[in-house]
């Protein structure tokens, strides 16, 4: 308990104002980019595959979003656990979202050079 006790601070009043703004920001990026997502996923899929395919298709895209939504909370507190603090997750996640834009990248890349229009 030692351990956890030392961590806790006392709130600032004049942080609080400015973390609620960065806070509901956040939320409205969030909520914008979700629900693109989920209209682009319900267009997409139909137009590169047909409907015969529609519902494996979008269940294969939907579930590895689902599993690492139930299990970021858990990672984040064996984070926490293991670290006392959150900052590995975020150097983590940044290495993930560097990946993928690399990946995406490279997949423009590799699609333009063998002359398939980009979607």
């Amino acid at each position: 308990m030692d351990r956890l006790s030392g961590s806790i601070r006392r709130p600032n009043p004049r942080r609080r104002v400015s973390d609620v703004y960065g806070l509901i920001l956040f939320a409205i990026i969030y909520g914008v980019a979700n629900g693109l997502v989920t209209i682009l996923r319900g267009m997409a899929v139909p137009e590169f595959i047909g409907p015969e395919g529609y519902g494996i298709v979008t269940g294969a895209l939907t579930m590895p979003t689902n599993v690492m939504r139930a299990a970021g909370p858990l990672m984040g507190a064996l984070a926490w656990s293991a670290f006392g603090n959150y900052t590995p997750v975020l150097w983590g996640l940044a290495a993930i979202m560097l990946v993928a834009a690399v990946g995406f990248a490279a997949a423009a890349f590799l699609a333009n050079r063998e002359g398939t229009p980009p979607v």
